[in-house]
């Protein structure tokens, strides 16, 4: 991911059909396009180990199915994003507007801050061609900002991440840069297998907890025996945290435990201030400096899914 540049070296009443309860979204009035903030901080029922009872179907996986149909309605829409990525010991801190258009428009423009750099990213996309803009600031070598521009053929990336056998792949279903939420919940569900959601209150906000992990065929299918030996940067457990009536997520956990038993969170999306069937103009899809220079980093990336660890 292009987060890596960044990192330091060396009581609510239980419903018995969850899925039946939901509210349809299709064309909320304008006075409910936008629900409250989510939380800041989100504390949960705590399950513990998640039961061996996971199901490829079952409840979980239909949950996430009609979230991610709902996805599709509400589009376009528009939030503001806190993203946390724990790559080294210390955290990145990304904020700022996420933005989703038709199909796989998308514009991510987020302030980055870790430890010792700043920076800005952007990601730009109009539904074919990701670019990336990078600009890093760091006080000794480049207090001005040093720019660095990628571009990625979108619809080849997510081709290849589709049939690559390389667990590799399972870092990338995590880069929300490569086709957003709608991307994501896909690559969600073909992957994985979520045990039967949790219903919650929290300050008040009604939520829909989601668990899952990588499925067997998954793990058969990229040569891994257990989680435990996933490589240490690729997440073994998602926690998805959806609105109660919109099902559109306040918050996406990737973790993975530690050898001292704890679940370390690797990276973490918070979703606030969400707008649906937003007015959006077609030039936040549109990236101005293609006359710039730039790497087309696509073969790269394709080839990093076929790597063997």
């Amino acid at each position: 991911m292009v987060f890596d540049r960044f990192a330091p070296q060396a009581e609510s009443e239980q419903t018995s059909d969850p899925i039946a309860s939901q509210s349809d979204t299709t064309n909320l009035p304008p006075s409910e396009n936008k629900f409250p903030s989510p939380l800041v901080s989100i504390s949960s029922p705590d399950s513990g180990v998640l039961p061996s009872s996971l199901e490829r179907g079952g409840p979980g996986r239909e949950l996430l199915l009609q979230a991610k149909q709902n996805l599709q309605q509400i589009k376009p829409f528009r939030a503001h994003l806190t993203q946390t990525i724990r790559i080294g010991k210390q955290p990145i801190l990304a904020k700022g507007d996420y933005i989703e258009g038709l199909a796989h428009q998308l514009r991510m423009e987020l302030d980055v801050t870790t430890p010792n750099t700043q920076g800005r990213l952007l990601n730009v996309c109009d539904g074919s061609i990701l670019w990336t803009e990078l600009v890093q600031h760091t006080p000794e070598l480049a207090p001005e900002g040093k720019t660095k521009i990628t571009r990625r053929d979108l619809g080849s990336i997510l081709q290849m991440a589709q049939t690559s056998n390389q667990v590799e792949n399972a870092r990338y279903i995590s880069d929300l840069a490569v086709g957003g939420l709608t991307a994501l919940f896909a690559s969600l569900d073909k992957q994985m297998v979520f045990s039967d959601p949790v219903e919650f209150m929290q300050q008040n906000v009604r939520l829909w907890k989601l668990e899952g992990t990588w499925s067997q065929e998954f793990l058969d299918q990229h040569h891994v025996a257990s989680l435990k030996k996933l490589p240490r940067h690729v997440p073994a457990y998602v926690e998805v945290y959806l609105d109660f009536r919109t099902l559109f997520p306040h918050r996406i956990l990737f973790t993975r435990e530690q050898e001292n038993g704890e679940q370390l969170k690797l990276i973490t999306f918070d979703f606030a201030d969400v707008q649906f069937q937003a007015e959006l103009s077609e030039a936040l899809f549109e990236y101005g400096k293609t006359d710039e220079s730039y790497d087309d980093v696509t073969n790269q990336y394709e080839r990093k899914l076929h790597e063997r660890n």
